[in-house]
């Protein structure tokens, strides 16, 4: 999968948040990212920014537009692809799940 960037987003919260990670996602057209596959129990949220970005978790297909959210079970396999005319940006959150619990 190519024509993708990822920014770490630093600092973006007012106060730490234990075990969260945000991220700035942007992709060219056509772009796509395979996403990695979390312990059970973390859930990953997506906000589309900019364009359409097309998120497809364990088998369903969703398409997002500037705007929408979608969250979902961040264990399951997931993958990121531009599939509007032009440049994607978005927001990821992960609420990742401790080991052991």
């Amino acid at each position: 999968m190519d024509n993708y960037i990822r920014a770490r987003v630093g600092g973006s919260c007012p106060e730490p948040v234990p075990e969260e990670v945000m991220e700035l996602m942007e992709f060219a057209p056509e772009g796509a990212m395979a996403g990695t596959p979390h312990l059970p129990g973390t859930r990953e949220f997506f906000s589309c920014l900019e364009g359409q970005v097309t998120i497809f978790v364990a088998g369903e297909r969703y398409v997002l537009d500037a705007g929408d959210v979608l969250g979902f079970p961040g264990n399951n396999p997931h993958s990121y692809r531009n599939t509007g005319a032009g440049k994607a940006v978005g927001v990821s959150v992960v609420v990742l799940a401790k080991a052991g619990f």
